[in-house]
């Protein structure tokens, strides 16, 4: 997971191995997303823009495709932005002991 720094001891690793490692992660992230199933909406949400999230960005590994990345830019703002709500939703009902933001 080294970027190319120059160093005689490891190279920069492979776009290929990266596209690999971020399909792991997707597929990894696909089973705790049918483990949100039956909980909330935001939930299923999050962790459904992050799978697709990073298949989009092995798929960009793979080939190389710019506008890929870009578009995984704008799903990953979107998954964050969601996280970030899903947070305080959740820290919110737990300080005042009743739900403040829908969830």
């Amino acid at each position: 997971m080294l970027p190319d720094t120059g160093n005689a001891l490891a190279g920069a690793t492979p776009n290929s191995f990266l596209g690999v490692y971020l399909a792991i992660w997707g597929i990894f992230t696909a089973f705790m997303w049918y483990g949100t199933w039956g909980a909330s909406k935001v939930q299923q949400f999050v962790f459904l823009s992050l799978t697709v999230l990073f298949f989009l960005l092995a798929l960009e590994k793979w080939t190389g495709i710019e506008s890929v990345a870009t578009f995984a830019g704008a799903i990953g703002i979107i998954c964050g932005s969601s996280a970030f709500y899903l947070a305080m939703a959740e820290l919110l009902e737990e300080v005042k002991g009743k739900k403040v933001l829908p969830y």
